[in-house]
């Protein structure tokens, strides 16, 4: 009995340890871990996702919370760990050919803890194939931590933007061309 325990959890172990190792790079600077959290979850209709790659990127018990906009209430805030996320979201980020693209970046931060504003866009295959690609706009707001060895992400809450909530400069910084702020705000 007691081997039958063990041995998953030392498998367990082994498997975690290799997928730091292979993944070590995306996760030695800010730049590398906001990179691949973009490149992980991109790809064209049914390409695979390094989904392992995704959850390696975020500490054990980060949550991933999900605010539709409008808000109706608090209820409606989904909240998931990475592997519920990949459970829930992959099939549909895979058969849709889900593409996101970081457009700008602000970074404020105190000694090993960071907070990340990342602005984004992000398309479907139908979307990116019209003749005027559909691009949606939004902001990541990402809590990183260093624990001295790699960075982390221990926190990560994003929202669309709608006409009600359209996005300050501040976190455009330019990063829009003029038709594109001029749709933002007409959606």
């Amino acid at each position: 009995m007691r081997n039958s325990v063990l041995i998953p959890i030392a498998v367990f172990l082994t498997m975690t340890a290799a997928n730091s190792q292979q993944y070590k790079g995306d996760t030695q600077s800010v730049d590398s871990i906001i990179g691949a959290l973009y490149a992980s979850m991109s790809g064209d209709r049914e390409a695979s996702r390094d989904w392992n790659r995704f959850k390696n990127l975020f500490a054990e018990d980060a949550a991933l919370r999900s605010i539709p906009n409008p808000l109706k209430d608090i209820a409606s805030v989904a909240v998931r760990n990475a592997n519920e996320f990949v459970e829930q979201s992959g099939a549909w980020i895979r058969e849709n050919g889900f593409v996101e693209l970081e457009i700008h970046r602000l970074v404020e931060g105190y000694g090993p803890v960071l907070h990340v504003w990342s602005t984004y866009k992000w398309s479907t295959a139908a979307g990116r194939l019209k003749p005027e690609p559909e691009w949606t706009y939004g902001i990541n707001s990402l809590q990183l931590l260093n624990d001295g060895n790699r960075w982390w992400i221990i926190n990560a809450t994003w929202t669309d933007v709608s006409i009600e909530h359209p996005l300050p400069e501040k976190y455009l910084h330019g990063a829009l061309r003029e038709e594109e702020q001029f749709n933002q705000k007409n959606r």
